[in-house]
């Protein structure tokens, strides 16, 4: 016989360490809870409830939200490392003092609707055409970041075969061409609706 899922909606969770443990939306709901102070370590979220529910002082490792509920959620001064965040609805999450770690191990989820920092947003982003991008920026100098930098990186994609078609960037992995914040400046630009002129076919 099939238990009945357990409401714990508005749970405080505080000083916890949880692990190995998977908390879905077929066992609790999790709707505005806290957890606070707390070690969150292979905590499967995947399809939880969890909107509204406030992640305070914690830290998050390898933990999977994918295609969690997390709309008007909060993470504030947390560490989220390597967390699956694949799919999850994030409308109005707020991302607050948070830093992110290895969040790339999952793939791009770009965070629609939430509000979060731009020096973690675009640690790494993907982009297409990066290659064309690059020379447009090369070529009209409108970037802070320098052309013989920029020319430098754009050699460096297309040699590992990154320019054309869609590309996830990885600032750790060009970290020896452009600075973390010259990297957010090209996150903007190369993740914008940026119209080349062509014509398709």
């Amino acid at each position: 016989m099939r238990k009945k899922p357990a409401d714990l909606s508005g749970v405080h969770f505080s000083d916890c360490t949880i692990a190995d443990s998977y908390i879905g939306n077929a066992r609790l709901f999790l709707d505005r809870a806290t957890f606070e102070r707390c070690k969150l370590s292979s905590v499967q979220f995947m399809f939880g409830q969890l909107a509204g529910a406030e992640f305070i002082d914690t830290l998050l490792l390898d933990c999977h939200f994918r295609s969690a509920v997390l709309r008007g959620a909060a993470f504030r001064r947390c560490k989220l490392v390597s967390v699956n965040l694949e799919k999850a609805d994030l409308r109005e999450a707020v991302f607050d003092h948070t830093e992110l770690e290895r969040m790339e191990d999952w793939g791009w989820h770009g965070y629609a609707g939430a509000t979060i920092p731009e020096d973690q947003k675009f640690r790494y982003f993907i982009a297409r055409d990066v290659g064309q991008r690059l020379m447009t920026a090369i070529t009209n100098g409108s970037l802070t970041v320098s052309r013989e930098r920029l020319a430098s990186l754009r050699t460096a994609i297309e040699s590992a075969g990154m320019a054309h078609g869609e590309a996830m960037l990885i600032h750790e992995e060009w970290k020896d061409y452009v600075s973390l914040p010259e990297f957010i400046v090209l996150g903007r630009l190369l993740t914008a609706d940026v119209d080349y002129g062509r014509t398709d076919a």
